[in-house]
């Protein structure tokens, strides 16, 4: 094969695992992080994405190529939340967007100089210091916005090792269970030593519990939190042994058979088949690509991970957020008006 048919091969192998992405802007000058592109590829559903430092409501995704796309939440007032790599609803989301920095140009206070130096009889007298004590110049700078980390947690450490060996670069790295709480969790953020982390309490979107064994939030028959359990048992010993002693062992053996199976099937994953052709035209690498409508639960999708060797894949059950839907048509959850889910 001659130099130019694989540089034609190539092209057309780029150009298509960008044919999505392309359908949005791209960001000019936005440096995508190469140690992100090295390490992923770019090809999980979670890598290479970032927030838009001037929209809320938009975030970028860099493909393996270096280019950053503008990328838009689903309509409905969803924030990006980077801490899980999703849009979120505000409340969870905790974007801030940076200031575009006009604050320079009111603080060049030039003109006022100019017009004390030439009244030289006015200088003794004491309007100097009062110019110069209104620190009107401090209040626009904006170190407010501090308070926002207001939610770490008291005696939690963040765990050296795992900052140590995952710097917390990945979508799931340095996450951890609430030790009182099931609707949150931990998040842990290096700070600048590299070494140490502060930990930051996240909420998990309404009725959603913390996953600690799949790090996501999930349905509460998912949810690895230790909580529950102990509520459970307090219950069932003390009316069963009332009943037991007349009606109960009649009536126990056939009530338990026929609820048991039926919160199984809630638990279980569907059989659910990874399209191999999909996988091998896209590898899963486009933030729309190997998504699909979950047939058991409308406010759930099934993701497909691509498997070693790129030929197959494996279905994870995907949550949306509160109130949301499943669109198949754009790929998104959203209002169930506009879901393609019933």
């Amino acid at each position: 094969m001659s130099y130019l048919t694989k540089t034609v091969v190539f092209a057309l192998l780029v150009a298509h695992g960008l044919g999505k992405a392309l359908d949005n802007p791209i960001i000019a000058g936005y440096p995508c992080p190469q140690e992100d592109i090295d390490n992923t590829l770019c090809r999980g559903p979670k890598d290479c994405l970032y927030p838009n430092p001037r929209d809320c409501s938009r975030f970028i995704q860099c493909n393996d190529a270096g280019l950053a796309y503008d990328m838009p939440c689903a309509p409905g007032g969803l924030h990006w939340n980077d801490a899980t790599k999703e849009c979120d609803w505000p409340a969870n989301a905790n974007c801030v967007v940076t200031p575009t920095t006009p604050e320079p140009t009111p603080e060049p206070t030039t003109p006022e100089p100019t017009t004390e130096e030439p009244t030289t009889t006015e200088e003794p007298t004491t309007p100097e210091p009062t110019t110069e004590e209104p620190t009107t110049t401090e209040e626009p700078t904006t170190p407010e916005p501090t308070p926002e980390p207001t939610t770490p947690l008291p005696g939690f450490v963040c765990s050296v090792d795992d900052i140590a060996n995952t710097q917390c670069m990945g979508p799931k790295d340095c996450l951890y269970p609430h030790p009182t709480d099931c609707n949150k969790f931990i998040h842990c953020e290096v700070n600048a030593d590299g070494q140490t982390g502060r930990p930051t309490v996240k909420d998990c979107p309404a009725d959603l519990e913390w996953n600690d064994i799949k790090k996501v939030c999930d349905w509460p028959v998912n949810s690895t939190c230790p909580n529950k359990p102990t509520v459970a048992p307090t219950e069932a010993p003390t009316e069963t042994p009332t009943v037991a002693p007349t009606e109960a062992p009649t009536e126990t053996p056939t009530e338990a058979p026929t609820e048991a199976p039926t919160p199984a099937p809630t638990t279980s994953r569907p059989p659910f088949q990874c399209p191999r052709e999909d996988i091998v035209n896209t590898l899963c690498r486009g933030p729309k690509d190997c998504l699909y409508t979950n047939p058991e639960n409308c406010n759930t999708f099934i993701q497909c991970t691509v498997n070693p060797g790129n030929q197959s894949g494996t279905p994870v059950v995907m949550p949306c957020p509160a109130d949301l839907k499943w669109n198949d048509n754009e790929k998104i959850c959203d209002w169930p008006a506009n879901a393609t889910c019933q």
